[in-house]
């Protein structure tokens, strides 16, 4: 959000929805570079929460791409309707599978709140 909000300064004018633009661009292009670097590991873990790469497996493989091209979209100004729609439509099936798994306690049946975020692994109850 701040380099959005610096390219917005170095243009000379303030206007949300360009800040807003940049920022989905630099979210959607740095969050694929991750998935990316291992696109295997990604899609198998991918399946075990989304409603749609758990029923057909090439969408785990296919979403980092996705990703890669919704921020591309969004810094080239490219459709920016159709952009915004089909950001809509995954963001919405992805928030389905994340709230449908932690409703269930995540993995183990630890709630997700109570995972160590950077080990992965569930705390120990003494």
């Amino acid at each position: 959000m701040l380099g959005a909000g610096l390219a917005e300064v170095r243009d000379g004018a303030f206007e949300w929805g360009r800040v807003m633009t940049r920022f989905m661009g630099g979210f959607f292009l740095t969050f694929s570079f991750f998935k990316l670097l291992d696109v295997r590991a990604f899609a198998d873990a991918y399946a075990g929460y989304d409603v749609v790469a758990g029923r057909w497996a090439a969408y785990g493989y296919a979403y980092p791409f996705i990703e890669l091209l919704l921020g591309a979209a969004y810094l080239t100004g490219f459709q920016p309707a159709v952009t915004n729609a089909v950001t809509l439509v995954v963001m919405s099936v992805g928030t389905v599978g994340v709230v449908r798994t932690l409703s269930r306690g995540g993995r183990s049946g630890v709630p997700a709140w109570e995972w160590c975020s950077t080990c992965r692994c569930p705390p120990s109850h003494s």
